[in-house]
């Protein structure tokens, strides 16, 4: 992806005519590590290798030939060599030192800075950097085929097969919890967000020491992802990358098996799948966005991890799955929301209320105050539907740092404190 888009731009620099008199770069913050039982983000003496080998890319003024530079580079470097190349004198000190010259650096090791500010130093010279990117080639392949990048954890012959197929008369005392159930229960293959990245934890007795399972991931009725799970802390969770094309649009049904050898074959045996029940809401219910809420379970795409008191709706829509049934009439929505809107950069907060489907009107918040806002969802929009499928559109939905009120970057909207369903006018208390 990072290819595709860095193609894009410069071809788009090309043909503006602005590619040979710019200075262009290319970094990156740090490496990725895939060695087991390893960190992935925080350097180790196993692992620094892969997290301290950074791209850079630099591109002069009018520049037609390259090189390659292995003197001890760090990011700190990148500002203080973009001042010198745009002859910008520094009233301030700065961590690194301009490489624009081709002198030494006098540095002898590496410097790794953590989220808590502690400075780590690694040895400058990554004599491990060719194996590591050789163990990276075994493990995900070279070349150009997609596939190849879901071809991986054990017994990978099940990717594709259909888990009907499959031996799963067995039964486990294991509990699949999907982290985000409701982005596969209505999955709109047009939108700019797929969720292909399926994480959660496994509920069972513990045995010590730990031993993990092989989980194999079924979507749609087929093996997609095959995955290893692990202790984070006291909690058995897994991760798995599964292919976009393993989804349809509307709903996607995600089953987990136990995977494990059975002489010559494989044996798959199916987990209980716990968000089978979270979903359900009786009507009349009141839905509750705080930290402490229990929104969680019918929260889908476009929303921010709930806070004290509201959780904000994110990006240009936020969707709500609920599993219902008939309520034989018409609801009402009430929920008691804010909106997002600054003087002087935007005045107000379109939401427009799209029920499975289809419009049913819109909400048009013009002040920041806390209120309740209502609406009624005709009979015919809820008729044998299960799930019900709300999705609040906000067109207007724009980050405080674009509008320079601090550095959020979130795309906000609406924050809504609490939302009932009622089939007839409640009460949505204090």
């Amino acid at each position: 992806l990072v290819d595709h888009l860095l193609g894009y731009m410069v071809d788009h620099l090309k043909r503006t005519g602005l590619y040979d008199p710019a200075l262009l770069v290319v970094i990156a913050d740090h490496g990725c590590s895939f060695r087991m039982n390893d960190s992935r983000r925080r350097p180790t003496p196993q692992n620094y290798v892969d997290i301290l080998s950074v791209p850079l890319f630099i591109k002069l003024h009018f520049q037609t030939k390259g090189k390659i530079d292995d003197r001890n580079i760090e990011v700190t470097d990148l500002l203080p060599t973009l001042a010198d190349l745009l002859q910008i004198d520094f009233q301030w000190k700065v961590d690194g030192q301009s490489v624009a010259g081709s002198g030494e650096l006098g540095r002898n090791g590496k410097t790794f800075v953590t989220e808590e500010g502690e400075r780590l130093t690694f040895p400058s010279a990554l004599a491990a950097l060719h194996s590591s990117v050789q163990a990276k080639m075994r493990l995900f392949g070279a070349g150009v085929q997609p596939e190849a990048l879901y071809s991986t954890g054990p017994y990978t012959r099940l990717l594709g097969r259909s888990a009907p197929e499959m031996d799963s008369s067995g039964k486990t005392d294991a509990v699949m919890e999907l982290d985000y159930p409701n982005h596969f229960i209505s999955v709109d293959l047009k939108s700019s967000f797929l969720l292909t990245h399926i994480t959660g934890h496994i509920r069972r007795p513990q045995a010590n020491p730990f031993r993990p399972m092989v989980l194999g991931l079924a979507i749609n009725g087929k093996i997609q992802a095959v995955t290893e799970t692990f202790l984070d802390g006291d909690q058995e969770e897994f991760s798995a990358i599964t292919p976009p094309w393993a989804y349809q649009s509307g709903f996607n049904k995600i089953k987990g098996f136990v995977a494990s050898k059975l002489g010559q074959d494989l044996k798959l045996a199916p987990l209980d799948m716990m968000d089978e029940v979270a979903r359900t809401y009786a009507w009349g219910n009141l839905i509750r966005f705080d930290a402490k809420g229990n929104s969680r379970p019918y929260l889908g795409e476009g929303w921010g991890s709930p806070e004290s008191e509201y959780a904000w709706a994110q990006g240009k829509k936020a969707v709500l799955v609920l599993d219902t049934v008939s309520p034989g009439g018409p609801v009402i929505l009430r929920a008691k929301v804010m909106a997002y809107v600054v003087p002087g950069g935007v005045d107000r907060q379109r939401v427009g209320i799209n029920v499975n489907g289809r419009l049913i009107g819109q909400w048009d918040l013009r002040a920041p105050d806390v209120h309740e806002e209502v609406m009624e969802i005709p009979a015919e929009c809820l008729a044998g539907s299960r799930p019900t499928v709300i999705t609040l559109v906000t067109p207007d939905a724009i980050s405080p740092a674009s509008l320079g009120k601090g550095s959020d970057i979130r795309e906000l909207s609406i924050g809504i404190f609490r939302l009932i369903l009622s089939c007839r006018r409640g009460n949505l208390g204090t």
